[in-house]
């Protein structure tokens, strides 16, 4: 057993083994899919999608100053606070008896999830620097990658018996993972990596340098295609879109939790092989490779057949998560250590743009039962994103990673 977990990519450093436990903690998603039935009790889609836009301009206002308070005051603090407030958020949510506080509290999960977004990878990079770990980051990412799948595979399957039997319940079993990981994060250590001291002067300018980072000619060619390709990746997994799809096709809870296990159970057998994956495929065609796979998708969720729709739901989701992955790995491998959880904060709040701008029309346009026309549109946008990034970057895009091995 000892022999087995020596093998785990750096699980000799203490903030690493946490920060293992709190990717299995963050993806427990036992309301994956689910909280569709929940919301639907007070909202619309057309609501919805106003609310989505509302909590995600909230949680985007959020991405970069928790980023760059995470970088300055301490990913620590960032972390407690976050799981803190997503524990109360989630309490919430399954208590509530009105749209007004079943609305509130979406407000406030989404301000703790902003306040995580970006932090947990750094939190990890720099304790493997910290540490002088043998391992690097893309081992560890990718490891951690597999027990958010396993954390997946466990509470969709859950949460889909419970949502089955009182939709409110995979919203407080989520809550009580969050308590286990707001008591943990008090054992963490704060990384000595390019710590700054707090002042508002260093605030600013660590905003601002790190929204700068992506538009580096190293991060560049990749600009256009995380905002679109993680922004879809985003509206189609966090939005009502995923559920609304799989409604459309007629599946309840308990099939819409086949999915989602089923897909937990191929991405973590498959997202361990991302290293080996890069070394045979430049990232930049990996990326586009990606992109063609979602626009396959949504060509598929256009049919009548329910079976191909089950198929679409699953690669949907495989292609958004090797995506997420491996543009975080190049984030992480090409930007600075003192402005890495600022980078990745400014993505996440780029990739919620094409739901902001999107989630109120297409609540109506579902609500108007012209949900696979939107999908085509979609899938067409896409198409045009990955034709111009090969036509503009038709040059080998050349890296130079910041921090050797890591």
């Amino acid at each position: 057993m000892k022999k087995l977990l020596k093998k785990i990519p750096g699980i000799d450093v203490p903030n690493i083994r946490l920060y293992y436990l709190f990717s299995y903690i963050h993806d427990s998603f036992f309301t994956e899919g689910n909280w569709i039935f929940l919301f639907l009790m007070y909202f619309s889609y057309t609501e919805l999608g106003i609310i989505d836009a509302i909590a995600l301009c909230l949680g985007m206002l959020l991405e970069i100053p928790s980023g760059a308070f995470a970088d300055l005051l301490g990913k620590k603090k960032t972390i407690q606070l976050s799981f803190l407030i997503v524990f109360i958020s989630l309490i919430t949510m399954s208590l509530a008896n009105s749209s007004l506080v079943l609305f509130s509290s979406n407000l406030l999960l989404f301000t703790g999830l902003a306040l995580y977004s970006g932090t947990a990878e750094a939190f990890a990079y720099d304790s493997l620097i910290d540490n002088k770990s043998k391992y690097g980051f893309d081992k560890v990412y990718s490891f951690s990658i597999s027990i958010k799948a396993i954390a997946f595979i466990i509470a969709a399957g859950i949460g889909a018996i419970a949502a089955s039997y009182n939709p409110r319940l995979p919203f407080l079993l989520w809550a009580l993972t969050f308590l286990i990981g707001t008591i943990s994060s008090f054992k963490m250590t704060e990384p000595k990596v390019d710590t700054i001291k707090f002042s508002w002067k260093n605030y600013w300018l660590q905003t601002r340098t790190g929204f700068k980072q992506l538009l580096r000619p190293v991060l560049k060619p990749y600009f256009i295609l995380i905002i679109i390709l993680l922004g879809v990746d985003y509206l189609y997994g966090w939005g009502f879109m995923k559920p609304a799809i799989l409604l459309e096709f007629q599946f309840d809870a308990l099939s819409m939790g086949a999915i989602f296990v089923i897909y937990g159970i191929i991405s973590a057998i498959t997202i361990n092989y991302l290293p080996k994956f890069r070394k045979k495929i430049s990232d930049f065609s990996a990326i586009l490779g990606l992109g063609a796979i979602m626009v396959l998708c949504l060509i598929m969720f256009s049919t009548n057949n329910q079976i191909i729709a089950f198929l679409a739901a699953i690669l949907m989701s495989l292609a958004g998560t090797f995506t997420y992955s491996w543009i975080t790995i190049i984030i992480n491998e090409q930007t600075p250590s003192m402005y890495r959880a600022t980078t990745l904060s400014t993505i996440a709040m780029l990739i919620k743009l094409p739901l902001i701008l999107l989630s109120p029309l297409a609540g109506l346009i579902v609500d108007s039962g012209y949900l696979k026309m939107l999908l085509g549109a979609i899938a067409i946008i896409v198409s045009l994103t990955l034709l111009y990034s090969t036509i503009s970057n038709r040059s080998p895009i050349k890296t130079n990673n910041l921090s050797d091995k890591y």
